[in-house]
């Protein structure tokens, strides 16, 4: 997520430093803030229940200052593209095209581009998910680094 010279096209460190400042500075507001971007409440017929809100805000609040902290590190800063390319099984990556807080062509797109091979599709339009989330659409990536060559999923399903 962080932009690097490995990573040119992902987010300046202030973005995430500016979401550390707002934790030390309220860290319950920005957990409450957090959940509008986080299940899309803030889109076009979106019903996201205030008990599913409630619950996101609570579970935030367990977690002491320096897990959050460090999480966002986490976050922001591990770049996980040498592991990719070592990859020798299928790998099925799976990502909502309409994620506020990780956008899809800094995630899962980067993600599939480094691996040798990958199938993308788009599938399950206007789907609700398990979380209540609603995504105008899913994107599965196949990532298969053992084989050079593009793969349709559903073949391997028997």
């Amino acid at each position: 997520m962080l932009k690097t010279a490995k990573n040119p096209d992902s987010l300046p460190f202030e973005v995430f430093d500016q979401i550390r400042t707002n934790v030390f500075k309220d860290r319950s507001q920005f957990f409450k803030d957090l959940t509008t971007p986080f299940f899309g409440a803030n889109r076009p017929g979106a019903q996201v229940s205030e008990g599913v809100r409630g619950s996101f805000w609570s579970q935030g609040m367990q977690a002491s200052f320096k897990s959050v902290i460090d999480c966002i590190q986490a976050f922001s800063e591990t770049d996980f593209t040498d592991d990719l390319t070592k990859f020798d099984v299928p790998t099925l990556i799976l990502h909502g095209d309409d994620d506020q807080i990780v956008p899809i062509g800094a995630s899962a797109m980067q993600a599939a581009s480094h691996c040798r091979s990958y199938y993308n599709r788009e599938c399950m339009p206007d789907v609700v998910g398990a979380s209540g989330m609603r995504d105008r659409g899913w994107h599965v990536v196949d990532a298969d680094c053992s084989e050079p060559r593009r793969t349709d999923v559903r073949s391997r399903v028997k």
